[in-house]
């Protein structure tokens, strides 16, 4: 499997009328910094490159960065990842706030695209609390979803936090698994962290794993 170039996933998010935070992806540190300076900070830096898959593992996450000079020094630190013989590249992208949601799909061979939903970011892997379904399905179906998972307190508003939209979730989950079944050559998909604070929804990473011999 090879996963699907940044400009594609990107266009897949704007297709699906799935939320994704303000991203450009970069080889020039001039318009790089541009790009940030017009975000605003803070901002995160981060490789793209068809053989990084785990960012974090690899240490090509920089964030945040709150301030010009600190963004030119993690630049200079995640360049010499531009120099792998790929298409790599590093992406900026507006530094979001609130709870880390993840949702997933992975292609199963009797049936077909399972949708995956739960906490996002390292949690999903430690706690391994999430809800499935097997697409395609309702928002009523996404709602009992997102209800399900022993998490759920925390996305309801747990001692005075910010219940997050569960509509704007269910969405989501929804265009998701349509998404999935009008792409048959996508295997796997992976949206991680979708971040909520209660007023918006942002997917920060979006990743498509393509089957080569589709």
């Amino acid at each position: 499997m090879k996963l699907l170039n940044f400009d594609e996933a990107q266009k897949l998010l704007q297709d699906y009328h799935l939320p994704g935070t303000k991203t450009r992806i970069f080889t020039s540190r001039r318009e790089a910094k541009q790009f940030a300076q017009h975000l605003g900070f803070p901002v995160v830096l981060k490789v793209y490159s068809p053989l990084v898959l785990h960012r974090t593992e690899r240490g090509g996450v920089i964030a945040p960065i709150n301030n010009q000079p600190a963004f030119l020094e993690a630049w200079q630190k995640l360049a010499p990842f531009l120099k792998e013989p790929t298409r790599a590249g590093l992406i900026v992208q507006k530094k979001e706030k609130g709870l880390e949601l993840a949702a997933g799909m992975k292609k199963d061979s009797q049936f077909g695209p399972v949708i995956m939903f739960g906490l996002g970011g390292i949690f999903i892997e430690v706690f391994k609390d999430a809800s499935l379904r097997i697409a395609p399905f309702s928002q009523s179906t996404a709602r009992e979803m997102i209800k399900e998972i022993k998490a759920y307190p925390l996305l309801a508003g747990f001692r005075g936090r910010k219940p997050i939209g569960e509509k704007e979730l269910a969405v989501i989950l929804v265009q998701l698994s349509r998404l999935s079944l009008d792409h048959p050559e996508i295997e796997e998909i992976d949206f991680n962290p979708i971040m909520a604070d209660g007023q918006q929804m942002k997917i920060v990473d979006a990743k498509f794993l393509i089957n080569e011999k589709s």
